[in-house]
């Protein structure tokens, strides 16, 4: 696990870190972040994920009646760019990419990779707009 300069861990987080877990530069984890990196999760410089979200590069795969599923996992990195904003309540999927600029709504599902500089909300999480250059 490496974290960078200036990032505000607050409290109540979940960290589950057997992979590769990096945490970039002016960073905000917010209250009650369940984290979950079995293979390698990033997350870019000045991004603030919201309260109560979950970023899982794993998932549990579907077995036959009698066979548990704990151990039957599989994994896909994570990565998520630079100074986006994630709302409260948001999950990442593993396999995505969230790219720079882009604002995840609050209780967003994103399991497909999100475009830099978009608006996505929903369940699953899907394009609203754009973002203009200029600050709103």
């Amino acid at each position: 696990m490496t974290v960078g300069a200036n990032t505000d861990i607050r409290r109540l987080g979940t960290y589950h870190v057997g992979g590769e877990l990096t945490i970039g530069s002016g960073v905000v984890l917010s209250t009650g972040l369940h984290l979950h990196c079995a293979e390698r999760v990033r997350v870019g410089d000045l991004t603030i994920i919201g309260e109560y979200s979950t970023i899982a590069d794993s998932r549990h795969l579907r077995t036959p009646a009698g066979v548990p599923i704990h151990h039957a996992t599989a994994t896909a990195p994570v990565d998520i760019g630079e100074n986006i904003w994630m709302g409260a309540h948001v999950v990442i999927a593993g396999g995505t990419v969230v790219g720079d600029l882009a604002f995840v709504a609050a209780g967003a599902v994103v399991t497909r990779d999100v475009r830099p500089r978009w608006l996505v909300a929903g369940v699953p999480a899907r394009e609203i707009r754009e973002l203009a250059d200029e600050v709103d």
